[in-house]
């Protein structure tokens, strides 16, 4: 059978073909265009003194809003195995931004490392654990409950698994074998994209939870310092 890549920018969105998408497309898409003024709220901050801490918070920042921005394109065209892998990074995103914001002694230092080109999973917390992500997910886990269980289903994406197979092939009717390449419209369910912009949405705001924090610490340290003299 021949098949036509143009074909594909025929297709409908999900978000039109589904109404229950059609509120959760528009709350990431807001989100992902208030990725500017979120990132300007944190670097004013504080009369607009910039520490270590902002440049790293900013380079997260900028990832977060090509995931979404790379989330929204590319479940536009069902892409659901790209759209997955994109989760999966957003968590990582929420995992260094609760680490840094909640378990750092010295911020500065940790954002120095990374800016060296050090990586995460080298440095230890203060039990002396190395912060892989699994450590990282357990220090998360009462802050995100929700974050583990779409982290391991995510994951499942990332790596080549019974996923893949599952979402190409699935029973017809008398036991026939039914599915092809690439995936059609019709075999992925509303349920699993509303979970997935659910997950995307969910990391994201609290991922703009961290950035806040950090903004408001900012301005209660400048307030302090501008009290004292």
């Amino acid at each position: 059978m021949k098949f036509d890549l143009n074909s594909r920018q025929a297709l409908p969105a999900p978000w039109e073909e589904h109404e229950s998408l059609v509120r959760p497309h528009s709350r990431l898409w807001k989100l992902t265009e208030s990725h500017v003024s979120r990132t300007g709220r944190f670097l004013a901050a504080g009369e607009g003194y910039l520490y270590s801490t902002d440049l790293l918070l900013g380079a997260l920042c900028q990832r977060s809003f090509h995931l979404t921005e790379g989330f929204l394109h590319v479940v536009r065209y069902w892409n659901i195995i790209v759209g997955a892998m994109l989760i999966r990074a957003q968590l990582d995103n929420l995992l260094i931004a609760h680490y840094l914001a909640d378990h750092v002694r010295d911020p500065a230092a940790f954002a120095n490392h990374v800016m060296a080109g050090g990586r995460v999973k080298d440095l230890r917390d203060e039990e002396g654990k190395k912060l892989f992500d699994k450590r990282l997910r357990e220090l998360a886990s009462d802050a995100h409950p929700w974050l583990d269980t779409v982290y391991e289903k995510t994951s499942g994406w990332v790596h080549f698994s019974g996923s893949h197979v599952f979402s190409t092939w699935r029973v017809g009717g008398e036991a026939e074998i039914v599915g092809g390449v690439p995936l059609h419209p019709q075999h992925v369910p509303a349920t699993l994209l509303l979970e997935m912009f659910g997950a995307m949405i969910q990391g994201t705001e609290e991922l703009f939870g961290y950035l806040e924090s950090w903004a408001a610490h900012k301005d209660l340290q400048q307030a302090r310092s501008d009290h004292r003299t």
